[in-house]
């Protein structure tokens, strides 16, 4: 599986056309995952922002708008079987203006057969340490 995070933001005059300028780019993000068969769970806002927007020039501080910003988590699963799910879904994405993606992790979605191979063989190299521990004493 993919996990991504996914940050878009907007600066307007104010919070409410910024905050609505960020829902907007939500709802396009959420058609792409659609179309892809993202499930609703799958999908989650992680952080959500609004701030005063500055910028510095000559020395002095200038305000530019109010800013919005909103960061969802997407986890894209069944890699194996369609690999290039992830990539359409990337560049459909990234594809959006002011959209970053950020923080691209694969994983493996079901790890209980992984943990259990693991501690067998933990366990198999602690015994053989004991073995050869015996054998040299």
């Amino acid at each position: 599986m993919v996990l991504m995070n996914v940050s878009f933001s907007h600066t307007a005059s104010t919070t409410k056309e910024a905050k609505k300028a960020v829902e907007q780019t939500m709802q396009q993000i959420l058609k792409i995952l659609q179309e892809e068969n993202v499930k609703d769970k799958f999908i989650k806002t992680i952080s959500l922002n609004y701030d005063v927007e500055y910028d510095y020039r000559s020395g002095r501080r200038v305000r530019l708008g109010q800013r919005a910003q909103q960061t969802i988590v997407v986890i894209i699963n069944d890699m194996i079987n369609t690999p290039e799910k992830f990539s359409s879904i990337l560049d459909k994405i990234t594809a959006i203006d002011k959209v970053d993606v950020q923080d691209i992790k694969f994983d493996i979605e079901n790890k209980t057969e992984l943990f259990k191979q693991s501690r067998e063989l933990a366990y198999q190299k602690a015994f053989d340490k004991a073995l050869q521990y015996a054998e040299l004493s």
